[in-house]
């Protein structure tokens, strides 16, 4: 129905959810996306091998437009395990953020080493509990929520 809030769990078995077919899943309806990023099964065996010498490679296409990935994963001075795994989670996640409203503006910005508290209602005690939802952030922006 229309207005509703829907739930796309999307789950490939490597780089074949294209980012463009995420974008029409989510474009004019609210819905709650929950994507399998296949960083270490896809991305760190054939990034080098199949993925940096082709601009139009399945990375590319998952990742989308504009994401910049080969100049970040060569400024990457750790290109192992989970440092290499954490740079393709976040620009992914910057993509999905940021693509799907890229001329909202932020309404916060937490710079690198300051603290952003989250709090939570909880409905069992009645309370509002902060030491559930304290997150240490390196970079963030929080942009609003567009609903239609």
């Amino acid at each position: 129905p229309g207005g509703a809030l829907t739930l796309a769990f999307i789950d490939p078995e490597g780089l074949d959810a294209q980012f463009e077919t995420i974008r029409k899943l989510s474009t004019g309806r609210r819905v709650d996306l929950l994507i399998l990023f296949a960083d270490a099964y896809d991305v760190l065996r054939n990034v080098d091998m199949l993925y940096m010498n082709d601009p139009q490679s399945k990375l590319d296409e998952t990742l989308g437009p504009n994401s910049n990935w080969r100049d970040k994963w060569q400024k990457l001075g750790n290109q192992k395990g989970t440092n290499a795994r954490a740079l393709f989670a976040e620009i992914y996640r910057d993509q999905l953020v940021y693509a799907f409203a890229p001329d909202t503006p932020p309404v916060l910005t937490v710079a690198p080493g300051e603290r952003f508290v989250v709090e939570t209602y909880d409905a069992s005690t009645g309370r509002i509990r902060a030491d559930c939802g304290v997150i240490l952030l390196t970079k963030a922006v929080f942009r609003q929520e567009l609903r239609s």
